[in-house]
């Protein structure tokens, strides 16, 4: 029986140490692949932070210096990585200039890891920092850093700050075992993040373990040691060979060995006691344990070839253990390969749905694998690239430039293109070629180095960049031509952008404008009131034109600018600063001073004008209106004798005079603005009629033809104003036309009626179309022939036309004639009938005539005039007077004359005939002063208006409508 034993004790031994041994090599093989997983997630985390670095390095806002507009785009663009990184940009100093942890503008610290900053400056490549403490942030944390360049030179070092914290959160994501160790290093060996204690040991060296490992050479392995607690562990390493770092992860030796050597030393311990108990039960012992191996033999076999474990009951407490040793360990294998599976599938979807090409080769350069993006980019089937060297992508001229690059990666370490983004060209399998910005990350297995490109298709950004570029040389030298000051500044007025015109003013280099204030160039007061301009236009968004005046800053001459300025805006539309224009207005506004003065000076002889007018037509119209009342009181008398002839000669000249008079009366009344339009729906045809019927026979007495076309059109107008208007065309065109004829005749145009007077005349010539409208403007009167009237005529045909909002205009051909024209607009239907005013004979005058003038000789004439009419006529010269000469009688009408002696007038004389008689008397003021206060005074005293000189057929129309508004009151 103990012969059966001791055997079956030995081979229980074998096994239990045959289990044991694959149970480790099965522990340390998924121990390796998580290591290599972790690596690579912390390689992805590297990939994602550098290119967002070079999209920020090679940003608008950055090249152009815009730190105010960078700060914005770093603080979005970090903002969307959200995972609690921030953007950091330094000068060649180590000074920083940016730090999106705080607000733009607040006072930022010196870096202290000056050789880093000089290691990414000079090397011009991207750098992943070893684990400090932040100076700013106050937590520990690694930067990755890219150099930015401004122009072929870099000028800044712009990095992300990365807190450890995230990269103890990429060791939790992996899910490992609890007893399970994960921990990440820098170069130095020091601890950026662990699973085990992280904020105890985040900081410091790694246990010394780690540290040999970290100054080793190899890249990766298995090495056993003990932790800074002294336990004992198994651990796995892969060092990050692009960026310094290195990843390991520790496995307790007790996880590894206690469950199996437990059981071994139990079943050593049970066999001693079987053998000690008996002979007698070592049988029964053998039989059974016999039946245990043979089942924990086919269980260890299972297990190393990675099939299930299953283990039926065994009678042996010892084989127990063993078995639940195996299931363990099966536990934690299972848990390996489904972790492994769990991350090589979601890598898979990475890889599959990226949208940048992703081609992995080998040392030699052979192509292991490809995502569907690189088929898209490159036009191959994955089989068409597959095994063949990754060289096929690249155009001929960087080929040889791509095997030295590996090749001195391969000898030295070196890493020139590994870790690092570079624009280069790609070929397409048509041979066509696309820019392609490229990064490479090397890393390996099992002794194997391999390599992962990912490749951006930037053929849109590299043509928008074109673009800008273009665009931006456009705008320089739009804003380069523009011969007056143009100006950008940001929010806190420094200048951004400055013409060359600019810094004349400033009569300094752009360079030194460029980020410098207003205060920096200008007195105190001068430069607050610029600020608090600029102020004023980014609260309230607004477009401000002002006149600023700045002294020279060379002579201190004041000059005067006329300077706009409009927000400046970003994006999203915020007010980000001002952009301004200034043109120096200093001559313009002399020049327009003087103008000013002698407009000035020009209306105040043009108002001394019209007083002359004024006085001298009162003092014309005073005796030509006397002769007009003598000749009408004589020609009564002299009716049917041979002096009858020469008095209408005489009446002919009186008449032009007046004429004359009554024209500059016209043009007072217009000016004045007492002439009011009262536009009505009136037909056209009875005004072109009675101009066919008037006009006709006189044309005939000319020698010339005379014809009307007519229109059954209605049109909006004033009756009076309008054929006021054609009549003064008719008159004009009849005293230039010597031969052939005139036409008036009318056309529709839209919804306008266009009246046309045509004649065959002696034309105008086209630069003196518009001086015809002026007043006393003649063509062909040097002489200034009386019968061709005074050049008043249309002068009131256009003040007129302007009143009525009707258009004129002029056509002429010199020595052919000329077309003048007015544009009516149409109405629907007649507001009013026009006929002929009718002519009633005048009947004998009955009635009292108060007359008032301090001219002896127009009372005299007036009442010759008047008793011939029938007329009582009581006569005054003055307010005194007229109420002296009424005795007990009481005038039916009043007429009186407007300017009388000693200050007074014949409006005062009026009011008190009323006051004595205490009744209201129809009056009529009859003057010759033509100035529009006289105008307007007249009839707001509520009486007639009747302006010397004065026809006596006028005058006798006036006073017998007169006597009919007496009659009416009474």
């Amino acid at each position: 029986m103990l012969s059966a034993i001791i055997p079956l004790g030995v081979f229980a031994f074998l096994i239990v140490n045959d289990v044991v041994d694959r149970q480790e090599e099965a522990v340390e093989t998924a121990l390796a692949q998580r290591t290599d997983v972790l690596a690579g997630a912390i390689e992805r985390h590297l990939q994602v932070y550098l290119e967002a670095l070079h999209g920020l390095a090679d940003s608008q806002e950055l090249r152009a210096g815009n730190l105010s507009a960078f700060y914005g785009l770093a603080k979005r663009r970090s903002a969307r990585q959200s995972d609690g990184v921030w953007v950091v940009l330094a000068d060649a100093t180590g000074q920083q200039v940016v730090n999106t942890l705080v607000p733009y503008g607040a006072p930022l610290p010196v870096r202290p890891d000056m050789d880093t900053a000089r290691e990414v400056l000079t090397r011009r490549a991207a750098l992943v920092s070893n684990v400090h403490p932040g100076i700013v942030a106050k937590v520990p944390l690694v930067t990755v850093s890219v150099p930015a360049l401004r122009g072929e030179q870099p000028a800044f070092e712009l990095m992300l700050a990365v807190p450890t914290d995230i990269w103890r959160r990429v060791l939790a994501e992996q899910h490992l075992p609890d007893e399970w160790i994960a921990t990440l290093t820098d170069r130095a060996g020091a601890v950026i993040a662990s699973t085990h204690l992280h904020d105890q040991y985040v900081g410091k060296p790694a246990f010394p373990l780690l540290r040999d490992v970290t100054v080793s050479s190899d890249i990766r392995g298995l090495v056993t040691g003990h932790t800074v607690e002294g336990i004992g562990v198994r651990t796995a390493f892969v060092k990050m060979g692009a960026y310094g770092w290195t990843v390991a992860i520790a496995v307790p030796l007790e996880t590894l060995h206690t469950p199996a050597r437990k059981s071994l030393m139990t079943l050593a311990f049970g066999a001693g006691i079987a053998l000690l108990l008996g002979l007698l039960g070592s049988a029964l012992v053998a039989r059974r344990l016999a039946h245990a191996m043979s089942v924990l033999s086919s269980a260890a076999m299972a297990f190393g070839r990675g099939e299930a474990v299953a283990l039926p009951g065994l009678a042996v407490r010892e084989a127990e253990d063993v078995a639940r040793s195996f299931y363990k360990a099966a536990e934690i294998r299972d848990r390996a390969e489904r972790d492994v599976r769990l991350a090589s599938a979601r890598l898979t979807a990475i890889v599959e749905t990226a949208v940048d090409a992703i081609v992995v080769s080998d040392e030699t350069g052979t192509i292991q694998s490809v995502n569907p993006a690189a088929s898209r980019f490159f036009g191959y089937e994955a089989e068409e690239m597959i095994g063949q060297n990754v060289r096929m992508l690249m155009p001929d001229a960087e080929r040889s430039e791509h095997d030295a690059y590996i090749a001195n990666y391969h000898r030295t370490g070196e890493a020139r293109i590994i870790g690092i983004g570079r624009e280069l060209e790609g070929r397409r399998k048509d041979g066509s070629m696309f820019p392609i910005d490229v990064s490479i990350a090397a890393w390996g297995v099992d002794g194997k180095r391999f390599f992962t490109a990912i490749m951006r298709d930037i053929t849109e950004r590299s043509e928008a960049e074109h673009q800008l570029q273009q665009s931006r040389l456009l705008l320089e030298t739009m804003i380069e031509s523009i011969p007056d000051p143009v100006f950008v500044k940001d929010a806190d007025g420094r200048y951004l952008l400055v013409n060359e015109k600019s810094c004349r003013v400033f009569a300094i280099e752009r360079g030194k404008v460029l980020g410098a204030r207003d205060r920096d160039f200008f007195l105190p007061h001068v430069a607050a009131t610029m600020e608090n301009s600029d102020k004023r236009v980014m609260s309230t968004g607004e477009v401000v034109s002002q006149e600023e005046e700045l002294p020279d800053v060379v002579n201190g001459a004041p000059h005067l600018y006329l300077t706009t300025k409009a927000p400046l805006r970003n994006v999203a539309g915020s007010v980000i600063g001002v952009v301004g224009i200034a043109r120096d207005i200093t001559q313009s506004k002399r020049a327009e001073d003087a103008l000013r003065a002698a407009k000035s000076e020009a209306e105040r002889a043009n108002v001394t004008k019209s007083k002359f007018l004024a006085s001298a037509s009162h003092d014309l119209r005073q005796p030509v209106q006397s002769l007009i009342l003598f000749m009408a009181a004589l020609k009564g008398q002299l009716e049917g004798t041979s002096s009858v002839r020469l008095l209408n000669s005489m009446e002919q000249s009186l008449d032009g005079l007046r004429a004359l008079l009554e024209g500059l009366l016209d043009v007072s009344k217009l000016d004045a603005g007492l002439v009011v339009a009262k536009p009505v729906a009136m037909p056209i045809t009875p005004v072109i009629d009675r101009l066919g019927d008037e006009y006709g026979p006189r044309a005939a007495e000319l020698g010339l033809k005379f014809r009307t076309i007519s229109s059954d059109a209605v049109v909006k107008s004033d009756p009076v104003l309008l054929e006021r208007i054609l009549r003064n065309l008719v008159e004009n065109a009849l005293r230039y036309t010597v031969r052939g004829g005139v036409l008036v005749g009318c056309r529709r145009r839209g919804d306008r009626l266009r009246v046309e007077i045509v004649d065959t005349g002696i034309g105008i010539a086209p630069e003196r179309q518009d001086e015809v409208f002026e007043e006393f403007f003649q063509l062909g009167n040097p002489e200034r022939d009386r019968s061709k009237g005074l050049g008043l005529g249309l002068a009131v045909v256009r003040r007129l036309a302007h009143l009525l909002g009707h258009d004129t205009d002029v056509r002429s051909i010199p020595g052919r004639g000329s077309t003048f024209a007015i544009e009516l607009p149409l109405a629907a239907n007649a507001d009013v009938v026009l006929e002929g005013a009718p002519v009633h004979p005048f009947a004998k005058g009955n009635g009292i005539v108060l007359v008032i003038d301090d001219e002896e000789l127009v009372r005299q004439g007036m009442q010759a005039m008047l008793e011939g009419w029938g007329y009582q006529v009581l006569t005054a010269g003055s307010r005194d007077g007229a109420v002296a000469v009424l005795g007990d009688r009481r005038p039916d009408i009043i007429l009186a004359d407007y300017r009388l002696r000693d200050g007074e007038t014949g409006l005062d004389a009026i009011q008190t005939v009323h006051v004595q008689l205490g009744v209201t008397i129809p009056a009529a003021i009859v003057t010759g002063d033509t100035a529009p206060e006289r105008l307007a005074e007249a009839k707001a005293g509520g009486c007639w208006l009747l302006h010397k000189p004065l026809a006596a057929a006028e005058l006798r129309q006036a006073v017998s409508e007169l006597m009919n508004a007496a009659k009416a009151r009474a």
